[in-house]
């Protein structure tokens, strides 16, 4: 991901509380020039997802970073526009980027970071075959108020088994 759009388009996502499932920013981003030096500069692996082929409609981004393949694990963050959020979309892509990522690397974990401010999103979790790790109480500041931080964490072995 390169391009100026693709870097506006993901902040926009990062910066809305209904677009965002699983970010690495509790809250709200840092600056926009930060937040670009970030997402250019230090993923481990990133993708920003289109409507179809061929399509230029942004309408997600995954992100793993945080990688650390001597113990295998990584961090993944999710943000998809909030009209997709409740379509297959979002799981096909998901699955297909879970599917990547395993296939690539030898991660035998991925953690995802959920502020309660998405705890209905919950589903994506249960398709994923997650489990919660920890619960930070009130550690993120968003929309005026404190949220718990939910940690998730999905294993190589729970998503293989479940396929």
């Amino acid at each position: 991901m390169t391009t100026e759009d693709d870097v506006r388009f993901v902040y926009r996502l990062y910066a809305s509380e209904s677009s965002g499932l699983f970010l690495r920013y509790g809250g709200l981003p840092p600056a926009r020039e930060e937040f670009a030096r970030d997402v250019i500069g230090s993923a481990f692996d990133q993708v920003v997802v289109r409507l179809t082929m061929g399509d230029q409609r942004r309408v997600g981004y995954f992100r793993c970073d945080d990688v650390d393949l001597t113990a295998g694990h990584g961090v993944l963050s999710v943000a998809f526009d909030a009209a997709y959020q409740d379509r297959a979309l979002l799981i096909v892509a998901g699955a297909h980027y879970l599917d990547y990522l395993w296939s690539q690397w030898p991660l035998r974990k991925l953690y995802f970071h959920l502020g309660a401010y998405n705890a209905s999103r919950m589903g994506a979790l249960a398709f994923a075959r997650a489990d919660l790790e920890a619960r930070l109480k009130e550690a993120l500041y968003f929309n005026d108020r404190h949220w718990d931080l939910q940690i998730w964490s999905m294993t190589r072995g729970a998503w293989f088994d479940g396929v």
